[in-house]
């Protein structure tokens, strides 16, 4: 788990979430990894982290409603 300055904010608003890349297959074929990577960003302030290795990106990301608060 990454290490946070802020101590305002609360550890049970932390997530994550992993999503699968297939590059080699059309953007239409991976609607929903495409919705579900959307949905995440529009709710969080997120920080991206491709893994080429693994074809994963991973997204951590506070709730923005408690970082404007």
């Amino acid at each position: 788990m990454m290490e946070h300055e802020n101590s305002n904010k609360s550890s049970d608003d932390y997530q994550e979430t992993t999503c699968s890349i297939q590059c080699d297959i059309l953007l239409q074929q991976n609607q929903s990894i495409l919705n579900e990577y959307l949905e995440f960003c529009s709710m969080r302030l997120v920080l991206p982290i491709l893994n080429f290795h693994t074809k994963q990106l991973h997204l951590f990301g506070y709730s923005k409603s408690n970082i404007e608060a």
